[in-house]
């Protein structure tokens, strides 16, 4: 075998390597989630980005947050990239931050390689109520923003690996169904820690 056919083949086994830790942090979120808008009506996504916030791996669920997540992770980055540390783990659904409508929430999951930033795992997911004046939070009769749920600014729902208990407090009184809604931000970050721990181990084995 040629170097170019060997760099191919290495090239190709970890395309697949990428796209398969996307279908299984999908995987995992399906298989945790509470709530029917995720496991029965599959509004979620999965994905891995560069430490740029480029997409480069995501797998087969709703396109249009994919095309969504590096609008918000952007920002992100530009708001608390300094601050990142392992462990941490940061959500949003405020449109007028890079967010979609509200009751889609994003969570990246910053990834390390030796104290280098290497990348972010990805999940996004349609949560079945965040508020605002009716169940579900998708009024047609609202007519600015406050009435449509809760605004979640780029902030840090885990730091360092610890729960911010005050955060995690005001959003589930800010809800219909906060235990729904907790389990169903906790299998986002089950899938975002698969993320993290499969590619540190395809890392391991390729390198950077």
């Amino acid at each position: 075998m040629s170097t170019d056919q060997a760099e191919s083949l290495e090239i190709e086994l970890i395309r697949n390597a990428l796209a398969a830790i996307a279908d299984e942090m999908a995987y995992t979120i399906v298989r945790s989630a509470r709530s029917t808008m995720i496991k029965d009506c599959m509004d979620y996504s999965a994905s891995l980005c560069t430490a740029k916030g480029e997409l480069i791996a995501q797998a087969v669920n709703i396109p249009v947050m994919m095309c969504s997540t590096p609008d918000a992770l952007l920002p992100t980055i530009r708001k608390l990239g300094p601050t990142l540390v392992p462990g941490d783990c940061i959500i949003l659904s405020d449109p007028y931050e890079g967010g979609s409508h509200l009751p889609d929430i994003f969570m990246f999951t910053p990834i390390f390689w030796e104290g280098r930033l290497i990348g972010f795992s990805s999940t996004c997911a349609h949560h079945a109520d965040v508020g605002g004046m009716v169940p579900g939070s998708g009024s047609s009769d609202a007519t600015e923003i406050f009435q449509e749920g809760l605004r979640i600014p780029i902030v840090k729902l885990y730091e360092a690996g610890k729960p911010n208990a005050a955060l995690y407090e005001l959003i589930l009184r800010n809800v219909r169904f906060p235990a729904m809604l907790e389990g169903d931000l906790e299998a986002q970050r089950a899938a975002c820690l698969i993320g993290e721990r499969e590619l540190q181990r395809l890392v391991a084995r390729y390198g950077v």
